[in-house]
């Protein structure tokens, strides 16, 4: 979840001419790829600095410490929220004006 919202919140702050992809190709190569061993706090500044944004300082603060049990975000004209209800993750989408639709999808999948 965490990396869909840096990407939505990348492209909504840079008009679209930046997503995640962008961010981690600029990690990839100031790290020397793979093998390189960052701690976190790095990688995000490095992809932050690439995006010209604060998305991943801001959005792990917001969520590191957090055991939410959902997480929501506005795309476009529709606001989302993914979390646990029970043993199912639940995607909720309503757009503004629009009735809420509500999916399940089973965690427990073997």
């Amino acid at each position: 979840m965490f990396c869909f919202l840096a990407d939505v919140e990348i492209h909504r702050r840079t008009g679209n001419r930046l997503g995640l992809q962008d961010a981690m190709r600029a990690v990839v190569k100031a790290s020397g790829g793979l093998t390189a061993d960052w701690p976190i706090d790095r990688v995000f500044a490095t992809a932050d600095e690439a995006t010209g944004t604060k998305v991943f300082e801001e959005l792990y603060a917001q969520m590191k410490d957090s055991l939410s049990r959902q997480t929501c975000t506005t795309v476009g004209k529709a606001r989302c929220c993914v979390g646990w209800r029970g043993d199912y993750v639940s995607r909720r989408c309503a757009a503004f004006g629009r009735p809420q639709v509500d999916h399940a999808t089973s965690a427990n999948k073997t």
